[in-house]
Parts: structure tokens; sequence; C-alpha cells
């Protein structure tokens, strides 16, 4: 399957997506019930205007999945600023029954309900499988409990925004029981079954059985405490840890705005004033981001090759580039990749080496860099500052002890709009590991939002010295440094020094 997940706002839909929507809904959503009479067992169907008037509401969004340019999935969901907070709610989800059971709900749901700053996230549906999908995102459990006691909240809001809540709505919420008269007659008849497959010994179905024409209103509430992180869990994510900051680089937006990024003149001032280079020399640049070193050093007459693993950075680096440039563009892995060729100056710059959590993947790309350096070449390497980090550091934990404190993380979108990883407000240091988590949202672009725990590592000066000393490296010189001034040297722990600067060469 090469399936691709969207969004766009509801007010942006064209026609064909429309068509799209309700030629799906109207083959795949369910079928009538008995209680419909001459409609009893025929598909329900849905048409382009009413999909058309949900999505109005300056407020909702639509998800979907296509697999070769054909929806098999889509769900809309108002996202919905209140005096409460930030609701989401799920107003309509549809999968083609081929892809049932492929998580193809459960990825569209989770980019919905997977932001933890929220007041309340909720769907109202006679399917258990999206009502357990809610739980899993939320990793809380809809209780009618809580649901009666927020519902004149819930009911208010729907009643301005959702098309079938009005404010004489019949429901009935009560301990084992949250049902609502949406007088839907979808046909019930599996639905027994479904709840079969959804509960366990650990797991209750705790929202009662459904009345024809009603359906579950299933909510979860920030002030309910999450599910802790099961020791499978924890393992899943520390291994996704890769991947994950791959996706978090790719989907980071990188602007003029985000001060870091008007220091590339400078930077490259001081790397040439600290090496002896002609323009015969070869430089390559590791892990190369969007590629503003890159195109300096070569606007400058040098020839440069660069590496980075974020197909999208090399393709926006390609279209900045003037194509008179001499440039080498690889989209590889710095710990893996091999290029037919010595360099006699290498760059790798901010977090590239730092990206992994683990010393063996870092010394890869160390080692990586040295195995292409001619003998006699020099390297710049940059890692981000663990004396800073720990010295202004709000909360610290040690994951082995304490895993569960991930999930305190406050939500920030830093790599989406300024890039300051260092506001201690946002991060969670594993003093014992000297690595960062980061709670990071995005939702900039059609890719579907995303919320990811996004960690990298921090590192003391013996720490980066060692590890360049191991490979074979001779250190030249270290200092503490801001990106906007190389020159000056700072102390370990001033505010500004957020980087530490290792010249190096291969003898």
């Amino acid at each position: 399957m090469a399936i691709k997940y969207e969004w766009i706002c509801g007010n942006l839909v064209n026609d064909d997506l429309l068509s799209q929507c309700s030629a799906l809904y109207s083959t795949q959503y369910g079928k009538w019930s008995k209680e419909k009479g001459s409609k009893a067992g025929t598909n329900i169907k849905l048409s382009i205007t009413a999909i058309k008037k949900w999505l109005e509401n300056q407020n909702s969004d639509i998800y979907w999945a296509s697999d070769n340019g054909i929806m098999i999935g889509y769900a809309i969901a108002l996202r919905m600023k209140t005096q409460y907070g930030i609701v989401s709610w799920v107003t309509q989800l549809v999968v083609h029954e081929d892809y049932r059971h492929k998580n193809i709900a459960k990825t569209i749901l989770h980019s919905i309900w997977g932001f933890t700053d929220h007041f309340a996230w909720g769907i109202v549906s006679a399917n258990p499988y999206a009502i357990r999908a809610l739980e899993k995102a939320t990793r809380r459990r809809s209780d009618p409990i809580r649901i009666k006691h927020n519902i004149k909240k819930i009911l208010n809001i729907g009643v301005e925004n959702i098309p079938y809540i009005f404010s004489d709505i019949e429901y009935d919420i009560k301990e084992g029981l949250s049902a609502i008269n949406t007088c839907f007659y979808v046909d019930h008849s599996n639905v027994d079954d479904m709840i079969d497959n959804v509960v366990s010994d650990t797991v209750p179905w705790s929202l009662g059985k459904l009345k024809e024409g009603w359906e579950w209103i299933a909510f979860t509430f920030n002030d309910q405490l999450p599910f802790e992180l099961s020791e499978e869990e924890i393992n899943n994510l520390l291994d996704s840890c890769d991947s994950v900051a791959h996706t978090a680089y790719s989907r980071m937006i990188v602007t003029p705005s985000q001060q870091w990024m008007n220091h590339t003149i400078n930077n490259v001032d001081y790397i040439l004033s600290k090496v002896s280079i002609s323009y015969e020399s070869k430089i390559i640049d590791w892990g190369c981001g969007q590629g503003r070193h890159t195109i300096e050093l070569a606007k400058r007459g040098y020839d440069v090759t660069a590496i980075d693993y974020v197909e999208k950075n090399i393709e926006i680096a390609e279209k900045c580039a003037d194509s008179s440039l001499n440039i080498s563009w690889y989209v590889e892995d710095c710990r893996k990749v091999k290029i037919a060729q010595q360099f006699d100056l290498a760059l790798c710059l901010y977090d590239v080496v730092g990206t992994y959590a683990d010393y063996e993947n870092n010394m890869l790309i160390i080692k990586n860099i040295y195995k292409h350096l001619k003998k006699g070449g020099i390297a710049f390497i940059s890692v981000m500052n663990r004396h800073l980090t720990e010295a202004i550091a709000k909360n610290t934990f040690i994951l082995k002890e304490e895993p569960n404190r991930l999930l305190s993380l406050k939500p920030s979108q830093t790599m989406e709009q300024t890039g300051n990883i260092f506001d201690p407000d946002y991060y969670l240091l594993d003093k014992d590991k000297g690595v960062v988590y980061r709670r990071e949202q995005f939702r900039v672009g059609r890719s579907l939002p995303v919320e990811l725990i996004v960690r990298d590592k921090r590192f003391y000066e013996s720490e980066i010295i060692d590890l360049c000393k191991s490979v074979g490296f001779k250190v030249d010189e270290i200092r503490f440094v801001n990106a906007s001034k190389w020159e000056t040297s700072l102390n370990p722990t001033d505010s500004k020094a957020k980087e530490i600067l290792v010249k190096l060469s291969k003898v």
C-alpha cells in the first residue's frame, strides 16, 4: 500500500474532494436499520451538499487517507477554542471496508486527538472501535460520570457547532451508560460483536448498550489522569525515537525569523579564518539541513558536497542554490553514507551529532567524518551544551526510574516557530544520560498534524572531546559559543553559550 495522509481546513475543500467524500460515505459508512422502513438494509448516503455544510464551520478540518490517489478514509473534526480550553470533536468518520483493521482510522484519529493541551476530546458514534481509538489517543478512559459532570459544557459547544446536536436533544448519562438520541438509525446488528472485540478483563466497556437511533457520546478530559506508560510502550517509544527525530526534522519549519538562521555568513567567515584551503580544496557538509552553509561556501567559489537524511531539506536546498554553484547533494544517513572521495574540510554543525541519544550512533557520525577526511584535513563539529542545559533546567528526572514523567511534558511549537530548544519551560532533562526530551507539535502543511516526543543528546566538554579522540581526531580547539558570534568564547553556563564548537584535525 502507498498510503498518503493529508488534511486541510474545511473551508478550503474543493469539489473533487467533496465528491470523493460523498462517494466513500455513501458506499462504506453503513446501512439503515429496520426502523427506517423501506430504506432498511440500504446504504446510508450523504450528499456533497450535506458534507459541504458540515465543513462551513470556521473551526472544521478534514483529514483523509488515499491509496495511489484514491480516497480510502476520512474524518471531519472541529477544533474549537472555547472558554474552557480547546475541544477536538470528531463529527464524521468513514473508512473503506477493504482498509479496515489496517490502522487507517487510528492514524487519522490520533492526528486529531493526539494533542495534549486540550480541555476535551470526543466523538458521538455507534462504533466501539472509534471510541477505543479516542481512549488510546488521549490515554484516558471515556467515563460516563466525567461526561455527565461536563455534559452541559459539551452540549453548549455542540449546539453552536455540530449539525446534529440540538438544545433539546435527549440524552441518558449515568454510571455504566453514556448515550444520546441523534435519531440516526444506523444498523446496530454487529455492535455487540465489536464490543466483544474491544473488551478484556482489565478494559471493560463502560458506555452501555444502545437503543435504536441512539449513539454513544464519548469524551475524555484533560483533568483525568492519563494511563501510565507500560513497559512495552516505553520500549516502543525509545525504539521509535530515531524515526520520530527524522519526522520532526522533516516537519521543522526553517525561516529567517529564527535567530540562529541569520548567522550563516559569520559562521562561514569564522571557519575560513581558521583554516588554510585553496579553491581546489574539497569541502563536505554533514547534516546540511537546507544547505545554508553549503550554499554560502559554494558562492565563495568552493566545491562542496552536502548530505542530509531529510529529503525535503535537500529539495529546498537545491531550489535555493543557483545551478551554477559547484554543489553535490546527497539524501543519505550521515552514519552510513559512503562517498568515493576524501575531503579537505568537513562541517557538522548544530545538533547533527546529538540527534541520537546514545554514544554509539553519534560515534558512527564522527567516525564517518574522520573516514572521509584526507590526512591533515580539518573538521568543525558543534554540539548542544549540556553544562548550560543543566544550569537552567527546571524539570529533571532519570528515565529508568521515572519513565512516566514523559507524560508531564508541556507541549510547544518550538521546532515550527522559534527553534529555541533551550527554553527550560519545554524540556525534561535526563540528568543521568544528558538527554533532553521535548513534546513538539506540528500543524503546518498538508501532512497530518502530529504531536511527538523528541529527544536529543547534550554534551559536556569532556564528553565530546573523548568521543572525537576515540575515533582518532586531534582536538585543536574547543570553545563554548553562540551562533551569532563564534569568535567570542563564552563560559560554559553563560546563557548565550548554547553550543560547544570543536575544531579537529586528522593527523
